[in-house]
């Protein structure tokens, strides 16, 4: 068995600019490369899972194969593909509309070895659009009931999970979500849309400039305000937490409830939730404190956690002109 091979891609980000580049760890790792003789001699077999690089879900779909050949495949709906190919193809693509292209062209595939890795995939970002990354929904209740819940994005879903097809339909019960008969711990859906405007008063931006070192207490502390139980900060920190301190400085801004609906997504649930927190971030990373703006101070209200809740939260980056 090899070691795992990792590559490192650089990606152009917001406007595309040299400086605004953002690093992907790892595009692929190969899991193992064993020799297998019931493949045909000149032949080696490639197999494995495409998953989304901030969720880990699955992702169907995408095209797996070669130019040289010819032959291509696409994931199933597990995100899971295996194919066939030529000892003599030495570079393989991995493509999706809207996702990063992965090109393999660096590594020894050997005659009649099966070759197992988990390849991970970003969204591409383009001028002008804003990608609302890992918006999750947790429901609770405190009897087990029926659901439908219908999103409408205001742009393009580019992921969900489970399925989205007009609606999640579903029951909540005190072990979580169900859709179709499995268990979920939070509904997920991605999607692209048109640059999301920050919240402004009294001609400031609404919002804070967190220090690294500062982030995961002022997070704690915002999140703690806005009433999230352990497991939501828990699942939002370990996220956005890596994020917000890969740069010296971070402007974070918080987009809430009807401020929620009108600019990232609006949401409609039957029966209504008797309490609801939609919490969505933007956000800023810098190594100079100077943003150029302005900022002012954002105060929360706590939500009640009584009969039918449902809590969200997403986030984005956004690139904001010094003369905002």
């Amino acid at each position: 068995m090899k070691p795992i091979v990792c590559i490192i891609a650089l990606f152009w980000a917001f406007f595309g600019k040299a400086e605004d580049m953002r690093i992907i760890p790892t595009e692929y790792n190969v899991v193992s490369d064993t020799l297998d003789h019931s493949i045909k001699k000149g032949h080696f077999v490639l197999q494995g899972d495409v998953k989304m690089f901030s969720s880990l879900s699955p992702i169907k779909g995408v095209q797996i194969g070669c130019t040289s050949s010819g032959k291509w495949i696409r994931t199933d709906d597990n995100g899971h593909f295996e194919i066939e190919l030529l000892a003599t193809d030495s570079v393989v693509y991995i493509h999706k509309e809207g996702w990063n292209e992965i090109v393999i062209e660096n590594y020894d595939f050997k005659d009649q070895h099966r070759v197992v890795m988990d390849v991970y995939m970003i969204i591409e970002r383009d001028p002008g659009q804003t990608v609302k990354r890992k918006p999750v929904i947790y429901l609770y209740s405190e009897e087990e009931m029926n659901f439908e819940l219908s999103l409408d994005p205001l742009g393009d879903f580019t992921f969900t999970y489970p399925t989205y097809n007009d609606a999640w339909k579903g029951t909540v019960t005190e072990n979580g979500i169900s859709v179709d008969g499995k268990s979920y711990p939070y509904l997920f859906w991605e999607a692209k849309s048109e640059f999301i405007k920050p919240l402004e008063r009294d001609g400031m931006i609404q919002g804070e400039i967190y220090t690294s070192d500062k982030v995961v207490q002022q997070l704690e502390n915002k999140l703690d305000a806005i009433g999230f139980n352990q497991k939501e900060k828990t699942d939002f920190i370990t996220f956005w937490g890596p994020i917000l301190t890969s740069k010296k400085y971070a402007f974070v801004q918080f987009i809430m409830d009807h401020d929620y609906d009108s600019k990232v997504a609006e949401l409609t649930t039957t029966p209504k939730p008797n309490h609801s927190k939609r919490v969505f971030i933007l956000y800023q990373l810098s190594n100079d404190l100077n943003f150029g703006f302005e900022t002012i101070e954002q105060t929360f209200e706590t939500v009640k956690r009584e009969g039918f809740v449902l809590i969200e939260w997403g986030g984005a980056e956004v690139k904001l002109p010094k003369s905002f």
